[in-house]
C-alpha cells in the first residue's frame, strides 16, 4: 500500500487510479474475508466493506452471486512507460541506456575482501558490436537471470527460483476496478483493467529456462475459468 502512493505520486502518468474490490465468489469460503478485513485494519491498509448493490452497480459484470465485497486503493501499472520513464529519467541525468545488449561477462578486480567489479561486457543483439563498460559498482536487477549474472561475479550463493505464468488479455474492458478474488493468493485471482482490455491472471510455475518459457492450454482454460468465477 505504501509502494501504491510512492508510484502514483512520482510517476502518476504510468498509474491508473482506478481502485479496487476484493470479493467473497460462490465458490469462496467466507471465513477468509473476516481475516481479510482484519489483516488490513491491522496494517493500516485502506479496505472498507461495501454492500453488494454497490459493488454490482460500480461493476455490472462482476459474478451476482458474490457473497461479500471490500472496496480498497488500487491501481492498473503501464509497465511499459513506468520502465521508460524511469529510464528517460535517468538519461535526463547523464545516463546511457543500452537496449538489446546481453552481459556476456562481469570483470572482477582484487583478491578476497578487496575484490570489486570494476566493468561489464556486453555484446550489441541488434549491432553485432562488443562493448566493455567500467564501472564503480554494478547493480544487479536481471530478474529470473540475476542467479546468472551475480555468477559471472563469482557470487554462486544468489538462488533465483524463476517462475512463468499465463495471463489473458481480454479484448475489451469488462472492469473498471482492479478485481481480486477475495481469497488466499493462488492461482487466476485478479482481473486488471489495462487501457482498452482486461487481463486475467495468472498462474505461476517453476521454469528452468527464462529464455524459453511454455504456454500450456489446459492453464489458458484455467484463467478463463478463473475470470468466470469473479
Amino acid at each position: 500500500a505504501e509502494e501504491n502512493e510512492v508510484l502514483s505520486r512520482i510517476h502518476s502518468d504510468a498509474v491508473e487510479r482506478v481502485g479496487g474490490l476484493f470479493v467473497v465468489t460462490p465458490e469462496d469460503d467466507l471465513d477468509f474475508s473476516d481475516r481479510f478485513l482484519a489483516g488490513a485494519q491491522a496494517t493500516g491498509v485502506p479496505a472498507e466493506e461495501i454492500s453488494l448493490s454497490e459493488a454490482l452497480r460500480v461493476e455490472p459484470m462482476l459474478n451476482p452471486g458474490i457473497k461479500r465485497a471490500f472496496a480498497v486503493h488500487d491501481g492498473a501499472v503501464d509497465g511499459w512507460r513506468m520502465v521508460w520513464g524511469a529510464a528517460r529519467s535517468a538519461q535526463a541525468h547523464g545516463a546511457t541506456i543500452l537496449t538489446y545488449h546481453e552481459v556476456t561477462d562481469v570483470v572482477v578486480e582484487g583478491e578476497g575482501d578487496d575484490r570489486r567489479v570494476a566493468a561489464v561486457r556486453v555484446h550489441g543483439l541488434k549491432t553485432g558490436e562488443d562493448l566493455t563498460v567500467t564501472c564503480g559498482f554494478l547493480v544487479n536487477a536481471a530478474g529470473p537471470w540475476g542467479g546468472r549474472l551475480a555468477a559471472m561475479a563469482g557470487a554462486d550463493s544468489v538462488e533465483i527460483a524463476a517462475g512463468r505464468g499465463v495471463m489473458i488479455a481480454m479484448n475489451h474492458r469488462i472492469v473498471n476496478h482492479v478485481v481480486n478474488r477475495c481469497i488466499h493468493p493462488s492461482d487466476g485471482d485478479i482481473i486488471v483493467p489495462d487501457h482498452t482490455v482486461s487481463i486475467i491472471g495468472t498462474t505461476d510455475h517453476r521454469a528452468e529456462d527464462p529464455d524459453h518459457l511454455a504456454i500450456p492450454r489446459e492453464e489458458v482454460a484455467q484463467m478463463l475459468d478463473a475470470g468466470e468465477a469473479l
